[in-house]
C-alpha cells in the first residue's frame, strides 16, 4: 500500500521491510552508527538479499537532528536508522511507488519545512502579541505568517514587527482618547 504526497506515491519502511523479508529468505539488514555529536546523528544501512553473499549489498544513508521535530526530541537516533533503512531498501528496488525516499521520510522533510526553527520563548511572546486588540481581525492571516518563518532569526524580525504594531496602535488610541 502506498500513501500519496503531492499526488506521488511513496510507500513506508515498514512495507518496504516486510517486503524484504517476504522476498529474501536469507536476507539481513545492518545498521551502523556513523556518527552522533553535537546534537546530529547519521546512520548507514547495509542490506543483503542473501547473507551468505557479503559482495551484494545495498546501502542507505541518514542525518537527523536531535530536537528538530517532534519525533527527534526523543527518538532522532531510531529515526535515522528507519531512514536509512527504508532508502538502502529502495536502491534494492523494495518499496519504489516512484521514489527512493519513503513516505516516511517524505512526510517528515515536509514537517520540516512547515515547523521551521522557532524558539519556545518566541512561541509564548508571539501568542501573547497575537492576544493583542490590533491583530483582532488579522489572526488567520497572522498565524499563516508565522507558519512561514524558517528561523529563530526570522522569528525576532516578525516579533520586533508585531511589537511595533502594538505601540503604534496603543499610540493612536491614546491620542484619540486624549483628545
Amino acid at each position: 500500500m502506498s500513501v500519496k504526497i503531492h499526488g506521488k506515491d511513496y510507500i513506508t519502511v515498514d512495507e518496504r521491510v516486510q517486503e524484504f523479508h517476504k522476498k529474501y529468505k536469507n536476507g539481513s539488514i545492518q545498521t551502523k552508527l556513523v556518527s552522533f555529536e553535537n546534537g546530529v546523528v547519521v546512520i548507514k544501512a547495509y542490506i543483503y538479499p542473501d547473507a551468505s553473499d557479503e559482495l551484494r549489498m545495498f546501502t542507505g544513508y541518514a542525518y537527523e537532528e536531535i530536537g528538530s521535530s517532534q519525533i527527534n526530541k526523543t527518538s532522532a537516533l531510531e529515526n535515522c536508522e528507519t531512514s536509512a533503512v527504508g532508502r538502502a531498501l529502495g536502491f534494492l528496488n523494495i518499496g519504489l511507488g516512484g521514489s527512493i525516499a519513503s513516505a516516511d521520510e517524505v512526510q517528515n522533510a515536509i514537517h520540516q519545512q512547515n515547523v521551521g526553527v522557532v524558539t519556545d520563548e518566541q512561541k509564548e511572546r508571539y501568542q501573547g502579541y497575537l492576544n493583542h486588540k490590533v491583530f483582532d481581525r488579522k489572526r488567520n492571516e497572522t498565524n499563516k505568517w508565522w507558519a512561514t518563518l524558517r528561523s529563530e532569526k526570522a522569528a525576532e524580525a516578525g516579533l520586533v514587527h508585531m511589537l511595533k504594531r502594538i505601540i503604534e496602535y496603543n499610540e493612536k488610541k491614546a491620542k484619540k482618547e486624549g483628545k
